[in-house]
C-alpha cells in the first residue's frame, strides 16, 4: 500500500489526534496538580517512612495533610480513585494514637473521593472497625 504524504487526514484521524492532544494535556495538568513543594507527592515517601522509623507521627500527619490534595486534584483530573496508600498510613497513625473520631474521618475522606464500588475492601474493613472503636470510646 503506497501513503501519500499530501493526503488530508481522515475524520477519524482528525478525532484520534485531537483525543490523543487532550490526554496529554489532562496528563500534564494531572502532573502539575500532583506536586508538594514542587515536587511529587510519591518523593516523599521516602521522607514518611523516615518519619515512620523515627516515630515521629505528628510530622508524618502535617505531611500527609499536604499531600492529599494534591492526590485529591490529580485523582479528580484524571477522573480517578486517590492512591489509597497515603490515607492508610494516615488511618494507621490515628489508630496508633487512638484517634478514632480522625480514622473514621480520614477512611471516610478516601471513600468519598472514589467511584462508587471502587473503595478497596481493606479500607472497608478498616472503617467499620474504627466505627466500633469509636463507638466504644463514647
Amino acid at each position: 500500500m503506497k501513503i501519500d504524504p499530501y493526503a488530508q487526514p481522515t475524520r477519524e484521524e482528525e478525532r484520534m489526534v485531537a483525543r490523543a492532544e487532550a490526554d496529554i494535556k489532562r496528563r500534564r495538568a494531572a502532573d502539575a496538580a500532583s506536586l508538594v513543594d514542587g515536587r511529587h507527592y510519591t518523593e516523599m515517601i521516602p521522607l514518611l517512612d523516615q518519619y515512620r522509623t523515627q516515630k515521629r507521627d505528628d510530622d508524618a500527619l502535617a505531611l500527609l495533610a499536604r499531600i492529599f490534595p494534591a492526590i485529591e486534584a490529580q485523582a479528580r483530573i484524571l477522573e480517578d480513585s486517590p492512591a489509597p496508600g497515603y490515607y492508610e498510613r494516615a488511618a494507621i497513625i490515628y489508630r496508633r494514637k487512638k484517634d478514632y473520631a480522625a480514622e473514621v474521618a480520614i477512611l471516610e475522606r478516601y471513600a468519598t473521593l472514589c467511584p462508587p464500588g471502587f473503595v478497596h475492601e481493606g479500607f472497608a474493613t478498616r472503617l467499620d472497625k474504627a466505627r466500633k472503636l469509636l463507638s466504644g470510646q463514647k
